[in-house]
């Protein structure tokens, strides 16, 4: 896209998806494609984690239940000092600012604590890959988990 003018080059535009009649509710959706094909581009405007400053998506994408799409990133972002109950309270906090009381938004993350299997590992530090802190923690699985929480 030319900064100064707004116009897009039309050897920049391309096409990441073909149109598509939609995907029933429930079912699973697999995205293959090459390196730079597009897989995460897709999955970020689905999601609505894209920056409109970089590239303009055309066309509009309908949830007919009125629900979301979201993904886990390959690469965790966790705080390794954090135990599980710790990091998923804070994203509660983040997420439901002002929505609920301290005392619901800890059951509800003692629900979502039981509901990912991570019942466990819920008073164990999140800890690190490389062991650079020295933090032995959860295991990788329990670190998706975490992330899904």
């Amino acid at each position: 896209m030319n900064s100064r003018t707004g116009d897009v080059d039309p050897e920049a535009v391309k096409q990441v998806v073909a149109p598509h009649n939609g995907i029933s509710t429930g079912a699973l959706f697999a995205i293959l494609g090459g390196s730079g094909s597009g897989k995460t581009t897709l999955l970020n405007v689905l999601a609505s984690r894209y920056d409109n400053r970089h590239f303009i998506v055309h066309g509009q994408v309908h949830f007919s239940s009125g629900g979301h799409v979201g993904y886990v990133t390959q690469n965790d972002f966790l705080l390794p000092f954090l135990t599980v109950h710790e990091t998923l309270l804070f994203t509660a906090k983040l997420k439901l600012a002002g929505d609920e009381s301290t005392t619901a938004l800890v059951a509800l993350v003692d629900q979502v604590v039981l509901d990912l299997g991570l019942r466990e590992c819920a008073q164990t530090r999140i800890g690190d890959d490389a062991n650079a802190a020295g933090l032995r923690g959860i295991s990788g699985g329990e670190k998706r988990r975490v992330s899904v929480g």
